[in-house]
């Protein structure tokens, strides 16, 4: 098993999220691949994608879209898809 960190564009994750999405009886629209896609375009501006994807062999087994946003003096990760998403 091995983490990889992504710093990058959002649309690189579609496939291995959408797949994950489908696998998860209980996901909610608000997980899914789409509403962070739409979330970034409206509400994601001053933030950086900045994802945690975790493998199996090469399977995509897990992965957590974050942003990356400036407070104040700090820098914080957040959820893709947070307000007014959750």
């Amino acid at each position: 098993m091995r983490a990889d960190l992504h710093r990058g564009a959002l649309a690189e994750l579609r496939e291995p999220w959408e797949a994950l999405h489908a696998a998860q009886p209980s996901a909610t629209p608000f997980t899914a691949f789409g509403w962070a896609l739409r979330w970034e375009t409206h509400f994601g501006d001053g933030a950086d994608p900045f994802s945690v994807v975790v493998y199996e062999g090469e399977e995509v087994v897990g992965l957590a879209a974050l942003v990356r946003r400036r407070r104040g003096p700090l820098r914080v990760l957040e959820p893709v898809g947070m307000e007014p998403g959750d």
